[in-house]
């Protein structure tokens, strides 16, 4: 239990605040972070916000995102009555049993912020050092314009980051008064959900403007520059439509990706976004079963709009991850391209796991990319060769003349390449040159550990088999949403022969179990239909 001794060296910090002008509420979010110490129960001390002379009692909450390195109970919320906000400028403090904690930044609290008019008054969120700074005035969309000016002149005189693109922006504002939506994925990907959606937009909406963003001279590059309107990443172009995009639209994090990489990693999130106002809208690239509060949680990441492929997802992205109605049911943009091939030189068994955090450096951290050390001895590389090398799926291959695929997840590129050896029978796939949707439409029988993409794969009609052979890694990710193998859509097992075993079943029958068939269809909300895009759009449109 956190008691008065442990709140010694303590931080406080804000997450969101939110204004709800319909019922005249101002929610402040924030946490504490105490040295040395996990809040993991609720604490029994006194708290309150302060707002100048101002001081209305904090709630301690449990918060999902929090569990990780913090404890869950290190959270609290305060609801202050929008008319008992202080006018002008305050820089909120929290005390804790009579301690004051200067409250600061976090990313997400800019990340959740917008300068602009919440009905009759205006909101203004910033940072003065490392302190949370919050103007509040009355007149709605008039204050809002003040707020706008004051905001750009201090960011010309302080010469705070990309104080010159403020500049531009006043220069160029006819370019925002329609919507403008920037379509992506990562830097140099065309592949996933991003690309899907903007095909969709280039074939039946033009009307839209919309312009997607990729590594000039990548195959992504290549894939999406005959639809038009492809924009490369880090040019002047894409740092000019920055500043005047009404949605920023990915299928990853739009932060980190999305942005040019000559900007600091913060630029974008205290700097552009809450001044222009951009809506962040998570396409995804799968469906979340996981507890990835921590990770896309509304109060870490704080998307505007979240699409989900299944009603328990979109209850669970809802709910546990804090997105309300936010989260919509549309299916993904990449489902509608779901549709068989028939796959030339004889049956594919395609074998795609996904990455470990431990064994990689992820690309969206600085200077990340590659393998660390202790990968030949870890669970991951005894599943990947016990797999590849497993004589009974070798034997099975020979038999029906098929051919095992291995598609490496993207940031497991480097350590698959190193752990599996080519053989007439054993296929390592390259994503530069092949995309994923093309290599899964032409494969028989599906094999993962835990990638997501085994939802596409049964979307698809493909039998599907999840090797669940990593108690850790399974219980980083709970609690979940559902299990995989409750709701029918793949034969789940828990070692390396029974997986092997299932593929072999599959592979002989020709087909998937029937079962399968009925479960895809109770499990997905919009099932084959080839109308996610179309829902996304209409969803994206009908943001406020």
């Amino acid at each position: 239990m956190l008691s008065a001794a442990d709140l010694e060296g303590s931080k406080g910090f804000v997450d969101a605040i939110d204004v709800d002008a319909d019922a005249g509420t101002v929610t402040l979010h924030a946490h504490l972070r105490v040295p040395d110490t996990r809040v993991d129960e609720r604490p029994g001390l006194d708290a309150e916000l302060r707002l100048g002379d101002v001081r209305v009692g904090a709630r301690w909450v449990e918060r999902p995102d929090r569990r990780v390195r913090y404890g869950p109970w290190s959270a609290l919320v305060v609801e202050v009555p929008l008319a008992a906000w202080p006018r002008g400028v305050v820089r909120p403090e929290m005390a804790v049993e009579g301690r004051v904690l200067r409250l600061r930044p976090t990313r997400a609290l800019f990340r959740n912020a917008t300068l602009g008019a919440h009905g009759d008054v205006a909101l203004d969120v910033r940072a003065d050092g490392d302190a949370v700074v919050v103007e509040l005035l009355d007149g709605g969309e008039r204050a809002a314009a003040r707020l706008r000016r004051r905001s750009d002149l201090r960011a010309v005189r302080r010469r705070e980051p990309l104080w010159g693109w403020r500049v531009v922006r006043a220069l160029t504002g006819w370019m925002h008064r329609r919507p403008l939506w920037l379509v992506g994925e990562r830097r140099d990907t065309a592949q996933d959900n991003g690309a899907a959606l903007f095909a969709h937009l280039r074939r039946h909406r033009r009307d839209l403007r919309a312009y997607y963003v990729v590594e000039r001279g990548t195959p992504g590059w290549a894939r999406m520059r005959p639809l038009g309107r492809v924009v490369a990443h880090g040019s002047w172009r894409h740092r000019l439509l920055l500043w005047h995009a009404s949605h920023l639209v990915n299928a990853f994090d739009p932060d980190v990706y999305g942005i040019p990489e000559a900007w600091g990693r913060d630029d974008y999130v205290r700097h552009v976004r809450p001044r222009v106002g951009t809506r962040r809208v998570f396409l995804q690239h799968g469906v979340v079963y996981r507890d990835l509060a921590p990770v896309i949680g509304r109060l870490v990441a704080g998307y505007d709009l979240v699409l989900t492929s299944a009603a328990a997802e979109r209850d669970w992205i809802a709910g546990r991850l804090g997105y309300g109605d936010r989260a919509v049911l549309t299916g993904l943009p990449r489902h509608d391209l779901l549709l068989r091939e028939p796959a030339a030189g004889g049956p594919r068994v395609l074998f795609a796991p996904t990455w470990r955090a431990d064994l990689v450096v992820p690309s969206y951290r600085e200077g990340g990319g590659g393998p660390v050390r202790g990968v030949e001895e870890s669970g991951y590389a005894q599943l990947v060769r016990g797999v590849v090398e497993h004589p009974a799926l070798a034997a099975a291959l020979e038999r029906h003349g098929a051919v095992l695929e291995v598609l490496p997840h993207y940031e497991a590129r480097g350590l698959l390449a190193d752990l599996v050896d080519a053989r007439s029978d054993v296929r390592l796939v390259d994503q530069e040159r092949e995309e994923f949707g093309a290599v899964l439409r032409r494969a028989s029988v599906f094999l993962t550990d835990y990638s997501s993409t085994l939802f596409d794969a049964a979307l698809l009609g493909l039998p599907v088999v999840a090797a669940h052979v990593d108690p850790a890694f399974e219980q980083a990710g709970r609690p979940h949403a559902f299990e995989v193998d409750e709701i029918g859509i793949a034969t789940v097992v828990r070692d390396v022969d029974a997986a092997v075993a299932a593929v072999v079943e599959r592979l002989d029958a020709g087909r998937r179990d029937p079962a399968a068939d009925a479960a895809v269809h109770r499990f997905f909300a919009h099932a084959g239909d080839q109308g996610s895009a179309a829902r996304a759009v209409a969803a994206i449109e009908a943001m406020s």
